[in-house]
């Protein structure tokens, strides 16, 4: 989607990335020449948040309802609890202390991935 600065969007940022996770059509204003865009083709990437004590956790994808033991381990390291973790809004990555924000991978991690996941998270409690 692009952006015409003579013709503004009629809706936020955040509103045109809610519009395309409902793959509702994004309108533009009448003065606009151009077709109406599907919100769902916008380049925007989507992400989910996740506070875990003072640990954010990014995934492209929301967590399973049942979190993998793994997970369930990082969690309980992260924040002292066997809870799961909070969804936060994606704007709090922004205002987040970026040594406290972790990546979670689409997939399983590796071996190593969880390693050094591990060693990142022994090092900022010390």
């Amino acid at each position: 989607m692009t952006i015409d600065h003579k013709n503004p969007p009629l809706w936020s940022t955040q509103q045109q990335q809610a519009l395309a996770a409902l793959k509702l059509t994004l309108w533009r204003s009448k003065g606009n020449d151009e077709q109406p865009a599907v919100a769902a083709e916008s380049t925007a990437k989507t992400v989910n948040c996740y506070k875990a004590g003072p640990w954010l956790f990014v995934s492209a994808k929301p967590l399973a309802v049942d979190l993998p033991v793994w997970l369930r381990d990082l969690t309980r390291a992260c924040s002292g609890s066997a809870e799961r973790p909070a969804e936060v809004s994606p704007s709090a990555v922004a205002e987040w202390q970026q040594e406290l924000v972790l990546q979670l991978a689409e997939s399983l991690p590796s071996a190593a991935d969880k390693k050094a996941l591990w060693r990142h998270i022994a090092h900022r409690e010390q």
